[in-house]
C-alpha cells in the first residue's frame, strides 16, 4: 500500500471507522460463517476498524488482524472485548521475507477491499504472501471492487481497477483453486459500486 493511502486512513480514521462499522455486511458475514470453521486461525489483511475481525473472534476463531494504518488499529483495539483476541498487528503488505509474520501459517487469509490498494509492481509479491501465509488446504477469501464509480477528486488513496477474471487467474496460478465466486452490492450503499467475492483453497 502506498504512503498517501496510509496517510489518508490515519488522518481520517474516526470517520472511516464509523462508516465501516455501520456498513451493511450481512451477506459478507453469512459467507464467512459458511466457509470458516469454528476455531480456525484467521489472518485478516487490511482489518480497518476491526469489524470483520471482531465478528470472527465472536464465532470462536483465533484472529490475527493486520492493517497499515496505526490509527485504525487503535480504534479497532478499543472495541475488542478481549485483550488477546483479535491480535492486532501493524503491517504493510507485501510482507518482507524477514518479517516474523511471514513464518506463520493460517487456516484462512481474509483480504476484503484490499486488492484495489496494492500498487501494480507489488501485486505478484502480494500473491506470494497469500500462498506462503495460507496452510495447505487453507482458504483465501478476498473481494475485488467493481463498477463505474470513481473516487472523489480530493481522495488521494490509490484505487487500481482490476479485472476479476485476471485476479482469479493470477491467484489460482499461485496454487489455489476457486471454490466460490459471488457478487454483492456495496455495503455503504454507493451507486455504481459492487464487490466480487472469491473463495479459494490452497
Amino acid at each position: 500500500m502506498d504512503k498517501p493511502t496510509v496517510d489518508f486512513y490515519n488522518n481520517h480514521a474516526p470517520q472511516i471507522a464509523q462508516r465501516y462499522d455501520h456498513a451493511q455486511v450481512d451477506s459478507l458475514h453469512a459467507l464467512l460463517r459458511r466457509w470458516i470453521p469454528l476455531g480456525s486461525q484467521v489472518l485478516e489483511i487490511g482489518c480497518g476498524s476491526g469489524r470483520d475481525a471482531r465478528f470472527l473472534a465472536d464465532l470462536g476463531c483465533r484472529v490475527t488482524a493486520t492493517d497499515a494504518s496505526e490509527e485504525l488499529l487503535a480504534h479497532a483495539k478499543t472495541l475488542s472485548s478481549s485483550a488477546s483476541n483479535p491480535e492486532y498487528l501493524l503491517r504493510m503488505y507485501p510482507l518482507a521475507p524477514s518479517d516474523p509474520l511471514s513464518q506463520r501459517r493460517f487456516d484462512v487469509v481474509l483480504a476484503i477491499a484490499v486488492l484495489m490498494h496494492i500498487p501494480e509492481p507489488e501485486l505478484a509479491a502480494f500473491y506470494t504472501n497469500l500462498r506462503t501465509l495460507t496452510r495447505s488446504g487453507g482458504l483465501v477469501i478476498c473481494s475485488v471492487r467493481d463498477g463505474t464509480a470513481a473516487a472523489a477528486s480530493d481522495d488521494p488513496r490509490l484505487y487500481v481497477k482490476r479485472d476479476i477474471a485476471a485476479i482469479r487467474r493470477d491467484i489460482c496460478s499461485h496454487g489455489f483453486t476457486l471454490l466460490q465466486q459471488d457478487r454483492y452490492a456495496d455495503g455503504l450503499g454507493r451507486a455504481g459500486i459492487a464487490w466480487e467475492i472469491l473463495v479459494l483453497q490452497g
